[in-house]
């Protein structure tokens, strides 16, 4: 029983993972193509698609995994939360790094 909850753990975390980094590289897509098209002056679009990317990713995809595996287990829930918010801060310096780049 102990060994089928490990299992269970193992494929939500790699699922949470997998299901984090797509929806944080498509918004860095989105983001990289607001840059490309917008000019080298223009900061306020800058700074509003930095933002966007933050709170899309913290707002969206936490709220998608904490439903999602609120129904399932814990530990699973935590990792994959502490993976996600690791990843948002990521791009944060990434975005924030084009600014001055």
């Amino acid at each position: 029983m102990k060994f089928k909850s490990s299992i269970i753990n193992i494929i939500l975390v790699i699922v949470g993972i997998l299901l984090s980094t797509k929806f944080s590289a498509f918004y860095e897509w989105g983001v990289g193509t607001l840059f490309y098209f917008s000019k080298k002056g223009d900061m306020f679009l800058r700074i509003i698609s930095v933002v966007g990317i933050i709170l899309i990713n913290l707002i969206i995809t936490q709220g998608i995994i904490f439903f999602i595996y609120k129904k399932f287990k814990k530990k699973a829930l935590v990792i994959v939360s502490l993976y996600n918010l690791l990843l948002t801060i990521l791009i944060a310096t990434m975005n924030i790094a084009l600014f001055f780049g």
